[in-house]
């Protein structure tokens, strides 16, 4: 065959490969590489020049996320919190940007980024109008949600037209959902009878809420580990993922029903874990008359984000083993996998004293 043709055959297939390989990059505009679109947790669509170069963070879950995908380097901005009391160390090297909520676009801006990322269920920023008129693009990821996360994770690593991070999300998305596999199919063996019941608060004061039906904690425990949750039940018609719920219809289900497990989930250090929930019971008179806390598990969490975001895994395996050890989940431990996500993502987190079991 004449070389010239050669030639243009093999330009053809060129083309044709990068046009395939361009229809299956996720939200990448055709032709170049300059921009990909991002779609929020509420469905908006975000549309971000790319490759991004510097980022501002108001969402935790997204920094610890961008740890994994060695992308943290590309952190220049935090929220005030984020960089006075640091989960990691990185966050307090960055530039303060103002509270999470209400970013301020001038501090945004003096970073040299022009993009920010936050929450968008929960948390989420309220002066988006006010930093867009700035220039800045604000992306809403949650990073959080057993079922949404992976997601979020490999779109915040489509902005930096980074290959090794694109390749680390796919790593993670492997990690996270054999783990959720293989609890979701144990758990699935238990009959409804063999379905135990718990109730959750979101800390604990006396106006603490419980988690309701529609809490991302709660789908987690019920879907994953297998629990049901007392409070649908008492409240039925509650739409928001919290409520405010009477200690005595606590009480009056439990004399009915009975109860296996209460979490209060708070951020205090470990050794205040029973003092905790001891106040718990002094501000609610009536479930601490009950004797309830007698007669169940009752767990204070230590570092919340075991129970919500990159590292979810740790409480769905703490709890499954906790009120089913015997189910097979495989040999899944919190120290093994915690273990191995840390020796594959990088990390350095910690395994022990995340929960409190409460002592009578």
């Amino acid at each position: 065959m004449d070389r010239r043709y050669i030639a243009i055959f093999a330009v053809i297939i060129i083309a044709v490969a990068g046009v395939s390989a361009y229809s299956v990059t996720n939200g990448r505009s055709s032709g170049d590489d300059d921009t990909v679109t991002i779609t929020q947790n509420d469905g908006t669509e975000v549309v971000v020049p790319t490759p991004v170069s510097s980022v501002c963070v108001v969402n935790t879950n997204a920094a610890e996320f961008l740890s994994i995908l060695g992308l943290s380097d590309k952190v220049v901005g935090v929220s005030s919190t984020m960089k006075s009391k640091p989960t990691e160390d990185w966050w307090a090297e960055c530039d303060d940007i103002g509270s999470y909520n209400t970013p301020n676009p001038e501090s945004v801006l003096n970073t040299g980024s022009t993009v920010i990322i936050g929450q968008c269920t929960s948390m989420a920023i309220t002066n988006v109008d006010a930093l867009k008129s700035m220039g800045i693009t604000v992306i809403l990821l949650d990073c959080y949600g057993f079922s949404t996360q992976v997601g979020d994770l490999k779109q915040l690593a489509s902005l930096f037209g980074d290959d090794e991070a694109t390749a680390i999300a796919d790593s993670y998305e492997e990690f996270f959902n054999g783990i959720v596999d293989t609890l979701r199919n144990a758990s699935s063996t238990l009959t409804e009878s063999q379905k135990k019941t718990f109730v959750a608060t979101m800390g604990t004061s006396a106006s603490s809420k419980y988690y309701t039906g529609a809490a991302e904690l709660s789908s987690m425990l019920e879907d994953i580990c297998g629990l049901k949750n007392a409070i649908s039940e008492i409240d039925s018609s509650a739409t928001s993922s919290s409520a405010q719920i009477s200690q005595e219809s606590i009480v009056e289900y439990y004399n009915e029903n009975g109860m296996d497990l209460f979490v209060l989930r708070n951020t205090t250090p470990y050794d205040q874990g029973q003092s905790e929930i001891e106040a718990f019971l002094s501000s609610h008179p009536v479930i601490d008359s009950s004797n309830m806390f007698d007669s169940m598990t009752v767990i204070k969490t230590v570092d919340s984000k075991v129970l919500s975001g990159p590292r979810c895994f740790v409480g769905m395996i703490y709890f499954i083993t906790l009120i089913y050890p015997e189910l097979d989940i495989n040999g899944l431990t919190v120290e093994n996998t915690l273990a191995d996500y840390n020796s594959t993502f990088g990390t350095n987190w910690t395994s022990v004293q995340l929960f409190y079991q409460y002592s009578v």
